[in-house]
């Protein structure tokens, strides 16, 4: 295959927008759509390699391989061990314990589908995962197991057929990604059905040009690099993402294959050494960048400095270089690389398990809790456990069963039915664990979605459709219904799409059933997320676990991180509320918050924390903010 230099230049176009996104550059809100130009180039050259092959009869699996082995591990397994002693050092338990779930996954090429699993791309949890960017790889080598067989039994055919095979191929999972980024959008996003298609463009232009030669066109290369430019600067995070949206920067980057030839304007400026230079190094700067970034994040626990941030890019550059100096090119060079082809099977075999080995052992140990970093291990500094266990009450079949037996049962306790999203978990935590101020109610706790998710997804004008929420939960759940004396409705209401319908669908259907009924205000937000405000705190004050937490800091820290949206959204909620006399409005501002102190409450009178995310009540939390609210005289009345 002839080299061409403006192919590597794209490879700059692709890693340097994704680098600038995961640095938080609002002006590349769109950088994401680099890995979707790897994946096109990828799909091109590897596809004109295979066919090359085919065409003189020499092609083969074990050499395919190899060079896929040569080409991805070296510099991948650098930077895995590079990534340990910071993870050791400086992650919380929880954290490590997911890095050594991640060292496993890269290891089997599989780090996609437990991303899938874990967290959205674009939370913001991700940004303090080292290895998230490995995802990519994945759906790379996992098309890569498939497509050479596939094309290998495919040749007999002719081209042209071969071709519109691939081509019919690749509109299927044009159409799978399209649907799925409504229905599913994270699976969407990481798995390789609904991203083939962007490797399988790269195949047909292969196919393209070992059938028509190398075509030139200006316009059509200019055209390429604008839809490039288009996708990067103008989509963000709310972009159904991959999608047809996705044609953008994978049509633009087809068309530059293409038509860019040797003397246009697009290759020679991506032919420049500047340009051609990152690209070369691109694969490299790709794997170095994001766990330079996730570290100084995990270290900081605030967003570091600007000024970090540009230098951590500038490094990932430098070590870019470095690696494919003196680790990349030492195993590809040509006649004589550094290791013969049963070197590199034995070693990568090898490597591989030693990683998969140490993963599976940092996972099992849950992270290794009695590293120095984690003295801090409570809830208070490591809240992935609490998230887990604020669940344990809901997830308790036994209890569950009781639960719901007692509240069908006859009886003249109130039987109080919470309706929420995941907030309502922490208000049936509050009254339950405070069950002897209420020693004849029963709490149950649902979904307040139940008869209103599919409806939500598709509103009509008028907002009728919500009218019928109240009663489609009615007729699934008519026994617990028909039982409820008293009905909570708890959420994250500003989150969620038109809830002032919502709410006022359910009050007039549950006005119309006699049920008397509560509403809980949005909960206090921070942000930063809490957990690391409590951080800050621990580390600034030099807090050991020893001695009392300084909660007279971290409750004015909390009060002045408070998401200021929360009060205005409350605002029109109790507005809402107010206009039904009958239903109770619990502001829970009042007994989380003092305004007059400049204080919220950050950690119970036991030195636990209260939350274990931006919102989220832990269980300690749930028990202490159920007694404060009772202090306050704020409960619902049963």
């Amino acid at each position: 295959m002839r080299y061409r230099p403006e192919i590597d230049g794209l490879r700059a176009v692709a890693v340097v927008p994704v680098i600038l996104f995961h640095a938080g550059l609002g002006l590349f809100a769109g950088g994401f759509v680099g890995v979707d130009i790897f994946f096109v180039i990828s799909g091109y050259l590897i596809t004109s390699i295979i066919l090359a092959d085919l065409a003189r009869g020499q092609f083969s699996i074990l050499t395919f391989y190899e060079r896929r082995a040569r080409r991805i591990l070296p510099a991948l397994f650098t930077v895995l061990i590079c990534c340990l002693p910071f993870a050791w050092m400086w992650m919380l338990p929880s954290q490590l314990k997911d890095f050594g779930q991640g060292l496993v996954a890269v290891s089997v090429f599989a780090s996609n589908i437990l991303f899938y699993r874990q967290s959205g791309y674009f939370e913001p949890a991700a940004e303090e995962n080292p290895l998230l960017h490995t995802w990519s790889l994945a759906v790379e080598e996992q098309y890569y197991v498939v497509f050479p067989i596939l094309l290998v039994l495919l040749w007999p055919l002719k081209a042209r057929r071969v071709g519109l095979i691939i081509m019919g191929l690749a509109a299927i999972s044009l159409v799978l990604s399209d649907w799925a980024s409504r229905v599913h959008p994270s699976g969407n996003f990481y798995l390789a059905p609904t991203r083939a298609w962007e490797l399988l463009a790269g195949s047909l232009c292969a196919f393209a040009q070992s059938s028509y030669g190398q075509k030139t066109h200006e316009g059509l290369a200019i055209l390429g690099t604008g839809l490039i430019g288009i996708s990067i600067f103008a989509f963000d995070e709310t972009t159904p993402f991959p999608s047809f949206y996705a044609l953008l920067p994978v049509g633009g980057t087809a068309l530059i294959i293409l038509f860019a030839a040797q003397g246009t304007l697009v290759a020679k400026a991506l032919s420049l050494r500047p340009v051609l230079g990152l690209g070369l190094i691109s694969y490299s700067a790709y794997l170095w960048h994001q766990p330079l970034l996730a570290f100084a994040r995990i270290k900081a626990i605030f967003e570091p400095h600007p000024w970090v941030i540009a230098l951590l890019v500038l490094a990932s550059f430098s070590l870019a270089y470095l690696s494919w100096r003196f680790v990349e090119a030492p195993f590809r060079k040509k006649p004589a690389p550094l290791l013969d082809r049963r070197g590199v099977f034995t070693v990568s075999a090898l490597a591989l398990s030693a990683l998969i080995g140490l993963g599976l052992a940092i996972h099992v140990k849950d992270g290794l809790p009695s590293r120095s970093v984690a003295l801090l291990q409570k809830p208070l500094i490591d809240p992935a456990r609490a998230r887990d266990r604020s669940y344990a009450l809901l997830r308790d079949t036994g209890q569950e069963e009781t639960r719901l037996r007692d509240f069908l049962a006859q009886g003249s306790g109130a039987r109080v039915l919470i309706l929420g999203d995941s907030h309502s978990k922490d208000i049936f935590n509050a009254f339950v664990l405070n069950q002897d101020a209420y020693p004849d109610a029963v709490f149950l706790r649902r979904d307040l979605y139940v008869g209103c998710k599919v409806a939500a997804r598709a509103i009509s004008e008028d907002g009728n459709i919500y009218q019928t929420c109240p009663r489609e939960f009615a007729a699934r759940a008519p026994d617990i219904f028909a039982r409820a004396t008293h009905v909570i409705l708890t959420g994250r209401w500003h989150k969620m799409e038109r809830p002032l319908d919502i709410v006022s669908a359910y009050l007039s259907g549950l006005a119309d059933m006699g049920k008397a009924v509560s509403v809980f205000s949005n909960t206090v937000e921070y942000a930063p997320e809490a957990p690391k405000l409590l951080r800050k705190v621990a580390r600034d004050s030099g807090f050991s676990g020893a001695q009392t937490f300084p909660s007279n800091v971290s409750g004015q820290l909390f009060y002045n991180s408070v998401d200021p949206q929360i009060a205005a959204f409350n605002d029109s909620l109790k507005a809402l509320v107010t206009t039904y006399p009958e239903v109770s409005y619990i502001e829970k501002s009042g007994f989380i918050c003092d305004s007059g102190l400049e204080y919220c409450e950050s950690v119970t009178d036991r030195g636990d924390a209260i939350y274990y995310d931006y919102g989220h009540w832990t269980l300690p939390g749930a028990r202490y903010l159920g007694r404060r609210m009772l202090e306050q005289g704020l409960q619902p009345r049963f």
